[in-house]
């Protein structure tokens, strides 16, 4: 999949009953997609919040994806705080569902009735892919794995969950490139920034990862497959892991992408840089929860996990692996020195301020990459958060004999 191409590749339609046609069955299949696209880091995009396109809206929301609403002239929102984006295009029925179409890389379809159908018409002419989701409804009945007309421009397919309606979906919009290709156009993505890469590219090379996984299904080589879909977590792990309070979703990313390698990995190097950072999100979220003194045990367990990767590592991955260690024995110190502070213990929290202090120093200076911007950035934002807390230790404490 070309570079250029990649700004609509996360965002895909769900389409199908409005309210008054919506079965329970149709709704538990928003559901499942919404939470899908979520997991995915896919844009869900609907063209109101009634029934499939509300149940997929809100699924989206609670899996803490990222969802759009676009509107006809005249169109509402029930329930507007499913969004993240609400467009009123202003345009007709017929105008906007053009403009829905032509705004999604695919579509995934979920019973639907007359509008639907419509929309179906404006996708096969546009030659535009969508899945049926759920073999149940008239329309899925009626085209599903087949065309609306004698031109057979594109075919519908039909699938019964959510995860195998995606990939498909996703399979569908690229051919042109090989599965070699597309992971080499993945990791130049994922990589050409590392560590503080651009969120979205992070996300498209998950895409990119996924749908060369998906071209190797049932042909090329297994262990390849299985690295693809390891790198697909591990780029989604990397779009969560600079948010602050999303350490836990990029600890999952991580933990998925070190159970698709399996418990003999062809890549132990990968496999033990994964074990690492997933320790080391779970650190920082326990840091954030408040938990400092796990958060430490955590952070000094990924400082060993990075640290037992160097002698696994290419040689001149080693001082990556060394800069991540150091600054997790300072993360390590520092949440320690949150737990002292907690407990009273207020010399001992400024002795482990000063371990945190050489801790991040030693880390900068074993990361010979980082260009003075970036690395000057992270490494004051580290220390602020150690200056911080010796400006709250060294504050005057009152006594009951100050003047309020």
């Amino acid at each position: 999949m070309p570079a250029e191409n990649l700004t609509n590749a996360r965002q895909i339609a769900v389409l199908g009953s409005a309210g008054d046609l919506a079965t329970a069955t149709e709704l538990d299949h928003a559901a499942a997609v919404g939470r899908e696209l979520a997991l995915r880091g896919i844009t869900c995009l609907v063209g109101g919040d009634d029934g499939v396109m509300g149940a997929a809206a809100q699924a989206v929301k609670d899996a803490g994806g990222k969802t759009v609403a676009l509107l006809p002239r005249g169109g509402s929102l029930g329930t507007p705080s499913r969004f993240d984006v609400v467009i009123d295009t202003g345009l007709s029925w017929v105008q906007f569902g053009d403009s829905l179409i032509r705004s999604c890389r695919g579509a995934v379809v979920v019973g639907g009735g007359a509008g639907t159908l419509a929309q179906l018409s404006m996708l096969y002419l546009s030659q535009r892919p969508a899945v049926f989701l759920g073999s149940e409804s008239v329309l899925a009945g009626q085209f599903g794995n087949g065309w609306l007309d004698g031109r057979c421009l594109i075919e519908f397919p039909v699938r019964d969950d959510a995860p195998a309606a995606l990939d498909l979906l996703i399979s569908l919009t690229e051919r042109d490139q090989s599965p070699e290709e597309v992971l080499a156009t993945a990791r130049a993505l994922h990589f050409a920034s590392y560590p503080f890469g651009d969120r979205a590219a992070y996300l498209d090379s998950g895409e990119l990862y996924r749908f060369a996984a998906i071209q190797l299904v049932g042909e090329g080589d297994p262990v390849l497959r299985t690295d693809a879909y390891a790198r697909m977590y591990d780029s989604l792990g990397d779009h969560q892991y600079y948010c602050v309070g999303d350490f836990l979703a990029a600890a999952v990313h991580y933990r998925a992408a070190r159970a698709r390698l399996g418990p003999a990995p062809a890549d132990p190097a990968f496999a033990n840089y994964l074990e690492a950072i997933m320790l080391e999100s779970v650190a920082f979220a326990l840091h954030e929860f408040g938990e400092h003194q796990l958060a430490a045990t955590a952070a000094t367990a990924s400082a060993r996990r990075y640290a037992a990767g160097i002698p696994l590592s290419d040689q001149s991955e080693h001082p990556y692996l060394k800069h991540s260690s150091d600054g997790l024995d300072a993360a390590a110190a520092l949440f320690e020195a949150h737990a002292l502070h907690d407990n009273g213990r207020l010399d001992e929290a400024m002795a482990a301020l000063d371990r945190a202090e050489a801790g991040y120093r030693l880390a900068l200076r074993h990361n010979p990459r980082w260009g003075a911007d970036v690395s000057s950035d992270n490494y004051e934002r580290s220390m602020s958060r150690v200056r911080a807390l010796q400006a709250r230790i060294a504050r005057p404490r009152r006594t009951v004999e100050d003047p309020v």
